[in-house]
């Protein structure tokens, strides 16, 4: 926690004086109103009578009483107002001052610490995970100042700048963030897979619908955070603190359900689970690429026929020519007639062969698409077999030893998460999926287990009495209640 400024150290002092000051004069007024000492006339304050006598011999009494608490302060209210408007009108006017003052430093700081930052990131050999230790020491004593002075928008505007440098990502960073100031920070929405958050403080950060796959969160105080619908598909969160964590619709794993993963649920769970797996991806870009084929021969047979409609009507067109001629009897013209149709025929066997050329030419076209078809298909297969290892690596989130005290994971996918040692005391999980999790150690008083699934969990009874509510929670082919 940042110790408090001078000013304001100042400011309390100033308010403790008034309040001193105003405590004094009510006790000074009420002592001078209640008091038993005979005050002056002239004062006021005092009780006294005071006899007028008038020209014609006859005189008349005033009684004055002595000043009550009320009537003395009633002298100070318009005054006193008009001071505490004054006051309030000058502090108005420096309060805005000091704001304006306030983010015109903050935008210059952070003005500054990119600048620096991008001159280490374009000098030779520039700032990156192979830079030696002189670098990586100066590029995090700056950005810890830096996060330490900047309000929760401009901490995130730092990440952002240093995740997209790829300077804060994978096991080794090169800006090392442990024990960074990043409380209330405003990173929803954002792309941060394989962060490392190592040892940060992120109180009160907003992170609803981050992606942090794969990111080390270990030894993190996300206490009070926003992580709702947040992706944590293999985050590593070991020993860090999720006090009061928004958690809910949060997603730990990622994947279909295995064969074994589904017998394990409840027959009404079971639909809600079921999904296709990878070979049934593969089989619909199949027929995919199978009916684009079928589509390729049908247009080229298409073609096929429509020249040879044509030939057959020049054909059918030089025949009958034929025939006029003949019936008109010229000798001549038959001679020709018949060279032009022997020319003719010549020709359109030509035009044929050529034809029958080009139609293989096309099976031959046609049949390397298939075979580029199918090698994209052997292509995807691989990468879909590279992407369901990739998956497999991210099949669990590491929660040891994690504080999770009152977060809520409500419907939460805990699949095979380790949570061995966690403190899930008060927890909401009510409908979280802790199928194959590792709960041993784990502290689960007045945790909330309704309808949660727990197949195959490693978790003892004394545990699971210590629960909130178990109601509805299936665990290894039973129902609790």
């Amino acid at each position: 926690m940042q110790k408090p400024s001078v000013s304001r150290n100042r400011k309390r002092e100033r308010r403790i004086l008034l309040v001193l000051i105003a405590l004094v004069m009510v006790t000074s007024l009420a002592l001078i109103s209640h008091g038993d000492r005979s005050w002056p006339e002239w004062t006021g304050l005092g009780a006294y009578t005071e006899t007028i006598n008038n020209n014609q011999g006859q005189s008349k009494v005033f009684h004055q009483s002595r000043k009550t608490l009320w009537d003395m302060l009633a002298l100070l209210i318009v005054p006193a107002m008009l001071a505490g408007g004054a006051y309030w009108l000058d502090q108005s006017g420096k309060s805005r001052e000091r704001q304006i003052q306030e983010h015109q430093a903050q935008e210059t700081a952070l003005q500054n610490y990119l600048d620096k930052i991008t001159d280490l990131l374009l000098k030779a050999p520039g700032l990156s995970n192979q830079s030696q230790g002189a670098e990586r020491v100066v590029a995090r004593s700056r950005t810890l100042t830096a996060l330490r002075t900047l309000d929760g928008v401009r901490r995130a505007v730092i990440i952002r700048f240093l995740y997209e440098s790829d300077l804060i990502t994978g096991d080794r960073p090169a800006i090392d963030l442990n024990e960074a100031n990043l409380e209330l920070a405003v990173l929803s929405r954002a792309p941060l897979r394989r962060i490392n958050l190592r040892g940060v403080k992120l109180t009160r950060a907003a992170l609803s619908n981050t992606d942090l796959t794969g990111a080390d969160l270990s030894e993190a105080k996300l206490s009070k955070a926003n992580l709702t619908s947040a992706v944590l598909h293999g985050a590593k969160l070991r020993k860090a603190d999720l006090t009061r964590t928004k958690l809910s619709d949060a997603k730990f794993h990622t994947g279909p359900l295995t064969a074994k993963e589904l017998e394990m649920l409840p027959p009404e769970h079971q639909k809600f689970y079921m999904v296709k797996g990878f070979a049934d991806a593969v089989n619909k870009v199949a027929e995919a690429y199978e009916r684009h084929g079928e589509q390729s021969h049908s247009l080229y047979h298409g073609l096929q026929k429509k020249e040879i409609a044509e030939l057959e009507e020049q054909l059918a067109e030089a025949t009958h020519r034929k025939e006029i001629w003949l019936q008109k009897g010229l000798d001549g013209l038959i001679d020709e007639i018949v060279r032009d149709a022997g020319s003719f025929e010549m020709e359109i066997d030509e035009q044929s062969v050529q034809i029958e050329r080009e139609f293989e030419q096309d099976k031959r076209r046609d049949s390397d698409k298939y075979r580029e078809l199918e090698q994209s298909e052997k292509d995807l297969e691989r990468r879909l077999a590279e992407a369901r290892i990739t998956l497999e690596t991210f099949i669990h989130a590491d929660l040891r030893e994690a504080n999770l005290e009152g977060a809520d994971l409500q419907g939460a996918d805990l699949r095979w998460a380790n949570l061995k040692d966690a403190k899930l005391i008060n927890a909401k999980l009510r409908g979280a999926n802790l199928t194959n999790a590792i709960l041993t150690g784990a502290d689960l008083k007045g945790a909330d287990l309704t309808g949660a699934l727990l197949g195959g969990t490693e978790v003892l009874d004394a545990q699971l009495a210590n629960a909130k509510s178990k109601k509805g929670a299936w665990l290894n082919g039973k129902r609790l209640e």
